[in-house]
């Protein structure tokens, strides 16, 4: 079985790894090291002299001045030494100054992701592939965190193209089981794939898809939407539709597939359909979910205007209710609170204008509990 350890985490965990190091006592500060290689070679050696062998999938992050600059895979241990590469040397700066190391456990990723911020992901690449690209081996196993059942998927422009099952793991290998999301999904060793969700929409949650594809729905398209790995959802769950964190527009799923949800799209209200917002491929899709409603967490959205009404995307199917206080906040500032007159099944209407002349508009967001301090 061929074995490559490839394992790759976001620059804001290494940044997070590093902090982690230099505040435990528990991982080995290194001051004696040997660094060769050029960056056209677009590798470079680190000779720890004196290390005692480490751990398999420990890894050696160099810092200059106590700020991370790359991090390091054991590749070769000796009574003497231990050697440890890492790519893409242009990180290093021009003048390298006294270079620390710190010896980072296997399994700190497993031990950290938990707390990693919302924009950190768990990569790892494709270590092989099956016959007819139908499994694949992934470089990562139970020291990354990694468990049956969980799942990974890849995204080529943002369009998701293969989705990964994880349906066996080892200390240092997961194996997977592919679903294309696509005709003959682009795939092979050496890509990397995502943990989905990411560990902080996990922690709080949330789930969250991407468009596939857009069929044929006349005056409103039918949106096909990658399945996501989570059962924690109600009958007819609402998905909102960003793009670079921008709010596109929303919809209700309509059916269901075993790879795709289907949902149209309605996009924010605008003073003309030239100006409205088009969905399209690997746009971003946060589906509420069950824990969501439960908790009180998602927010409401106001996608059109009508006079002094305006029209909320929630309902009664995420029990919305006629005594709830919808929030405004407006940078940073609660500024009016507004009360549901009408609820149907999807959808809810509230008056435009607040008591203290506060007016809601096209796109603004609600919220059912205060919003967590930035």
């Amino acid at each position: 079985m061929p074995f490559r350890m490839q394992t790759r985490i976001t620059a804001i965990a290494l940044f997070g790894c590093a902090a982690c190091a230099m505040a435990d006592p528990e991982f080995a500060r290194i001051d004696q090291l040997a660094l060769s290689g050029n960056r056209l070679a677009r590798h470079a050696l680190v000779t720890c002299p004196g290390m005692p062998p480490p751990e398999t999938g420990a890894h050696l992050l160099l810092t200059m001045a106590g700020e991370p600059l790359a991090l390091a895979n054991v590749v070769h241990t000796s009574e003497s030494a231990a050697v440890f590469r890492f790519a893409v040397p242009d990180m290093l700066p021009t003048k390298v100054g006294p270079l620390v190391g710190w010896l980072i456990p296997a399994d700190i990723v497993a031990r950290t992701r938990d707390h990693w911020p919302a924009d950190a992901q768990l990569q790892i690449a494709i270590d092989s592939l099956g016959p007819a690209n139908r499994s694949a081996w992934l470089a990562g196993g139970t020291y990354l965190g990694i468990a049956v059942g969980d799942t990974f998927w890849r995204r080529v422009g943002g369009q998701p193209v293969a989705r990964f099952d994880a349906i066996l793991v080892t200390g240092t290998l997961t194996y997977t089981r592919i679903v294309p999301l696509v005709e003959n999904p682009p795939i092979r060793a050496g890509d990397t794939v995502q943990l989905w969700p990411t560990p902080a929409q996990r922690r709080a949650g949330q789930t969250w898809s991407a468009v596939s594809y857009i069929g044929d729905g006349g005056a409103v398209p039918l949106v096909w939407i990658a399945v996501p790995p989570s059962n924690d959802f109600p009958t007819e769950p609402h998905v909102d539709y960003y793009r670079a964190g921008e709010y596109l527009g929303h919809g209700v799923i309509e059916r269901r597939s075993e790879r795709f949800w289907y949902a149209r799209f309605t996009p924010l209200a605008a003073k003309n359909l030239e100006s409205a917002p088009a969905v399209r491929p690997g746009d971003n899709v946060r589906i509420r979910t069950q824990t969501d409603i439960a908790t009180r967490s998602y927010t409401v959205r106001v996608f059109d205007v009508d006079g002094n009404n305006a029209l909320l995307n929630a309902g009664e199917v995420d029990h919305l209710r006629a005594d709830d206080q919808l929030l405004l906040v407006r940078e940073g500032q609660r500024v009016a609170s507004f009360t549901p007159t009408r609820i149907q099944r999807s959808y809810a209407v509230t008056l435009r204008h607040a008591s203290n002349g506060i007016t809601l508009d096209v796109g603004d967001e609600l919220w059912l509990t205060p919003p967590p301090q930035p």
